[in-house]
């Protein structure tokens, strides 16, 4: 929400186990990165749709962020999509993450003096689909 840092941010995921930032980006950057993030998490899906739904190895760097395998063709309903590593394919994403902003902001809340990206991860829904999505975890 722009007013809190530091120490209040940490005091918060400790007792919440969670953040909601509302207003961390603006109505125009969430605007202006959606179509990109929007559109490469849906490219992933597709080409996991494609190449990896055979693939013995879900980690393939071929199928960044597979969860549907030969060994678990439902693991995760068609209406739900996820995505990993968006930042490798797509510049507007990488600038998103790689953000110093966002990343002091992290950095705050986690109680440290800095963080590096491990992966980013797009989470997206179909519209009015209501499924619990209780086992992701958009911060790894």
């Amino acid at each position: 929400d722009g007013e809190e840092a530091g120490p209040a941010l940490h005091r918060r995921i400790k007792r919440d186990g969670h953040l909601h930032l509302r207003g961390l980006l603006s109505g125009e950057e969430a605007a202006a990165f959606r179509p990109y993030v929007v559109s490469e998490a849906l490219a992933i899906a597709a080409a996991c749709e494609t190449n990896c739904q055979t693939k013995d190895d879900p980690l393939d760097e071929q199928c960044r962020g597979c969860e549907r395998t030969a060994a678990t063709p439902s693991a995760m309903p068609k209406s739900f999509v996820k995505a990993r590593n968006l930042h490798r394919s797509s510049p507007p994403t990488a600038r998103l993450v790689t953000s110093p902003r966002l990343a002091a902001v992290a950095a705050s809340a986690l109680g440290v003096d800095a963080v590096r990206l491990y992966q980013d991860v797009a989470f997206l829904k179909e519209p009015g689909d209501m499924e619990s999505s209780g086992t992701m975890r958009p911060l790894c």
